[in-house]
């Protein structure tokens, strides 16, 4: 979750500009000079469609496993339930479920559920609001191999550190991107997770990111007074 840091500061640019889209750029430092995040949202002038990129270019390794289970005491460090890594974070203000293009329906709470990363997924406010992501280009090395839902972020409606930014997200619901290999948090119950029913469950647990540069393509729709589980059939 470096990027939501605070104390990290962002730098934002105008990558490019054509005829039909502006491509919008933002990069950051890792912390501990482990390497550079970059992000690039590429917008067109007349669509509703984003197409979203990802890359880090890691200077050293980096290794990153489960957050805090329920019940340990150390909940508040793992936001959304799916540990310090999720690539990408997409976040619905006034959001109520997730609905993917098999028209199956979720709505977990914290620490939230898994779903397989083939699906389009769309985090709504209603039928006709939200905005939904999919997958167009993997890393062929840190594949995203998971879509991890939750509609309430840890401490929920507390503010235990007193932080002002905290506020910020409050009534949100959250789409996280999960590695293959990565476990969302210790003793998680994996035959438990709307995945299980339709892949082999294999084993999770830490992932290491070498020194290298990885990258990942997603398509970001937002849908305003369409039906949304029309939107997401192929």
């Amino acid at each position: 979750m470096n990027a939501l840091s605070p104390e990290i500061k962002c730098e934002m640019y105008i990558e490019s500009e054509g005829p039909l889209l502006a491509v919008y750029s933002r990069k950051w430092p890792l912390r501990g000079n482990m390497g550079m995040g970059y992000e690039f949202f590429a917008i067109p002038y007349n669509s509703p469609k984003i197409l979203y990129k990802f890359s880090l270019e890691m200077y050293r390794e980096l290794t990153q496993g489960p957050g805090a289970a329920p019940g340990s005491g150390y909940e508040y460090y793992n936001w959304f339930g799916c540990g310090g890594l999720a690539i990408p974070l997409l976040s619905i203000k006034g959001g109520t479920f997730f609905l993917t293009e098999d028209i199956n329906t979720y709505f977990p709470d914290w620490p939230g559920n898994d779903l397989w990363a083939k699906h389009s997924v769309a985090a709504c406010i209603n039928a006709t609001y939200g905005a939904a992501i999919k997958i167009i280009g993997n890393d062929p090395v840190i594949p995203i191999g998971y879509w991890h839902v939750v509609t309430r972020r840890w401490p929920w409606d507390q503010n235990t550190l007193g932080l002002p930014e905290t506020a910020i997200w409050a009534g949100q619901i959250h789409i996280a991107g999960i590695p293959e290999g990565k476990l969302c948090w210790t003793g998680q119950p994996l035959e438990n997770e709307p995945y299980a029913a339709e892949r082999d469950i294999t084993p999770r647990g830490t992932i290491t990111l070498y020194q290298g540069f990885y990258s990942w393509l997603f398509n970001i729709e937002v849908l305003i007074n369409r039906d949304v589980a029309l939107s997401l059939k192929p």
